[in-house]
């Protein structure tokens, strides 16, 4: 630890956040008050009938969702979900997409990997044109709201972090060649490079070493971002793990999280928002905690390395 990290405020603080988030993860599932699969649509207290959604009280600390399920159950449940997931999905894009970006930027001539079908400059049909102009928040609604009843939950789980972690690859690889075009034409590479290294022990022994801190802070931010598409697709009623649909009356349809992960708590709840907004107000306010973390982390990391190039930029 360096003395530049070691008074940084917005570091530590994002650092002790999420360590409270991980060890809740951790033990959560084993302090739940209850079992997430426990459900009291109606219960009574004397002689009168109380039906969920129900308020919190001092049996359920953060209340009842709309099946009777206590709230704070269901998140302790759903936390390490919503952190494990994340943190490998952000860790396979940050870790394939940098190697391909130092790949891309280690080459003689800048070339990307999609050429356009012909060669014209005018042509609007390139593969790149083509795809890249639609957003990718809707190529993924359109590939993870197929009907997939037919896979099990970790099947499910296993696709849906291959299709984010594919959608994450390009950005990660295009911001990471652009720094490796701008190391390699550092002094001491040139002249290891003149001196007769080979392109391998040049990524070894200068690209990458230089390169950590970009990626430490790339994972962390890689984080916030997917943590930001689950919610964008929960709204739509796409959760992590996979869809419990339940008809009520044969008129209402629920849609419900298997995960329980955080975001999808909020998405499966959002139309109580008004008539009882603790269902959705709650997760969010966790949820904003956990996004907070991240961002004080990131923000730490970046204002303590900069303070370490500025007093040595040599390095």
């Amino acid at each position: 630890m360096t003395k530049s990290t070691r008074g940084n405020l917005s570091l530590w603080t994002g650092l002790v956040l999420l360590t409270v988030f991980a060890v809740i993860a951790v033990i959560g599932p084993h302090v739940a008050p209850y079992s997430p699969q426990l459900e009291k649509p109606l219960v009574f207290k004397g002689a009168e009938p109380i039906t969920a959604p129900s308020p919190p009280d001092d049996d359920h600390w953060f209340g009842k969702d709309q099946r009777g399920r206590d709230v704070l159950s269901l998140m302790l449940y759903g936390l390490r979900h919503t952190l494990v997931f994340v943190a490998i999905v952000s860790l396979l894009r940050v870790s394939l997409g940098g190697w391909i970006g130092v790949w891309m930027g280690m080459k003689k001539e800048r070339e990307n990997f999609v050429k356009p079908i012909k060669d014209n400059r005018n042509n609007l049909f390139s593969l790149t044109g083509l795809f890249g102009s639609i957003p990718a928040i809707i190529l993924l609604i359109i590939l993870l709201s197929i009907p997939v009843k037919i896979f099990s939950y970790w099947i499910l789980v296993l696709l849906q972090g291959t299709v984010l972690v594919l959608f994450g690859l390009s950005p990660v690889a295009t911001t990471i060649a652009e720094q490796t075009r701008e190391l390699k034409n550092r002094l001491s590479v040139m002249v290891s490079k003149v001196m007769g290294a080979t392109r391998g022990w040049l990524v070894r022994k200068h690209i990458l070493p230089m390169l950590k801190e970009n990626f430490i802070i790339l994972f962390v931010q890689d984080m916030i971002l997917v943590l930001n598409v689950l919610g964008q697709l929960s709204l739509l009623k796409i959760f992590l793990g996979g869809t419990e649909v339940k008809m009520y009356d044969n008129i209402r349809i629920e849609y419900y999280s298997k995960s329980f992960e955080w975001v999808g708590l909020m998405g499966q709840n959002k139309q109580w928002v008004i008539a009882y907004p603790y269902l959705i107000w709650i997760p969010l306010a966790a949820y904003f905690l956990l996004l907070l973390s991240f961002f004080l982390i990131s923000k730490g990391l970046e204002e303590g390395y900069r303070q370490i190039y500025n007093k040595h930029p040599h390095i």
